[in-house]
């Protein structure tokens, strides 16, 4: 695999991140949720909202499973880079998944508590030269 197709998998990581679930970004949603379970049912600009933020999500998937099946041809090979690369993707999507199956809770919509540091703290690096072998890390 070409060093410009690891970089091109590492920005589109870099690039998908932002339209994950995370629950600093969902606040105003899972109020909506809330307030259209108590009503039974979502008013229209709270429909247009959760559909955007769905959309985005959804996008966001597409590209990660895509690059999943992009990389996964090259993971038998010895450049560490690409399963890096796939292992973060597929790591992504496990999270935003989890994420929001686990809001549901006791009939009200309140997020996952999280009692150990937030996932939705991790950074990317970007991928060591082939030279090194090995993911530079950031905390």
């Amino acid at each position: 695999m070409s060093h410009v197709a690891i970089d091109s998998a590492w920005r589109i990581l870099q690039g998908v991140r932002p339209a994950l679930p995370r629950r600093e970004k969902l606040g105003s949603e899972l109020a909506d949720a809330n307030a259209a379970q108590a009503r039974g049912y979502y008013l229209p600009d709270e429909d247009e909202r959760l559909r955007v933020v769905y959309r985005q999500y959804l996008g966001a998937r597409s590209t990660l499973w895509q690059m999943v099946r992009d990389l996964q041809p090259h993971l038998k090979g010895e450049d560490l880079r690409i399963f890096s690369l796939a292992f973060c993707a597929a790591s992504m999507l496990m999270r935003s998944a989890s994420y929001l199956m686990s809001w549901p809770k006791n009939g009200r919509w309140s997020g996952p508590s999280l009692t150990k540091q937030s996932h939705d703290t991790v950074s990317l690096a970007k991928p060591s030269p082939p030279s090194t072998g090995a993911l530079a890390h950031q905390t």
